[in-house]
Formats: structure tokens, C-alpha cells, sequence
């Protein structure tokens, strides 16, 4: 039983998804700037001028500055950014596939200890 709540947690956690956010390199670069765009925490892949592409979770915008846990980034180099969202499609989809599975597992198990002792 508590092998099967482990499993149903697991599936809590969540599939993400990248979006990405269309928008002229310009207006891009003038959302970030505004603070409108991202906010504390948000999970973004930036991509810059010079084709690095790299995940940051964003800790502050200002400045002309893009910060992030791990590294900073001025905004002027931003070509595009993608935020990492939890698609709960694909949450609900796993967790009932999940949630199925261990309990045909237990069927199974328990109905071989049953029947075959």
C-alpha cells in the first residue's frame, strides 16, 4: 500500500512543458525590461544573440539585467525565452496511467498468492 501512495506521489510532481513567447526580439526585450513579463521563481530557457541556450529560474529583472539563481544576463541579449509551465494534461494522464498499472500489479500479486499459495 505504501509503495502504491509513493507511486501516486511521484506522479504529483508534474510533466512541464516549454512555452514559448511569441514576440518580436524588440517587444521581447522591452516586456522583460518592464518586469511585466517574468516574475520571481518563474522556470525560463533563454536563448541569446550568440545561439547559447541555457534554463534559469529567474530571481530578478532590473537594471537591463536578467538575474537567475546560477547565473545573470543583460536583456539586450535575449532573443527568445520559453517558460516552463506543468501541463496538466499530461499530470492527469500519468497519474491514472500510474494508478493503474500498480493496481493491476497488486491484482495480480495478490490473486498469485491466493491461487497459488
Amino acid at each position: 500500500m505504501r509503495w502504491m501512495a509513493a507511486c501516486f506521489m511521484m506522479t504529483l510532481v508534474g510533466c512541464t512543458t516549454l512555452q514559448p513567447i511569441s514576440q518580436s526580439r524588440a517587444q521581447l526585450q522591452e516586456q522583460i525590461a518592464s518586469g511585466n513579463l517574468l516574475t520571481r521563481d518563474d522556470r525560463i530557457q533563454v536563448t541569446l544573440e550568440s545561439g547559447e541556450s541555457f534554463d534559469l529560474v529567474v530571481v530578478r529583472v532590473g537594471d537591463g539585467m536578467l538575474e537567475g539563481r546560477d547565473r545573470s544576463v543583460e536583456i539586450a541579449e535575449v532573443v527568445s525565452i520559453q517558460r516552463r509551465e506543468v501541463d496538466s494534461m499530461k499530470t492527469a494522464g500519468l497519474a491514472v496511467g500510474v494508478t493503474g498499472a500498480t493496481l493491476l500489479l497488486t491484482t495480480i500479486v495478490l490473486s498469485s498468492l491466493v491461487f497459488f499459495p
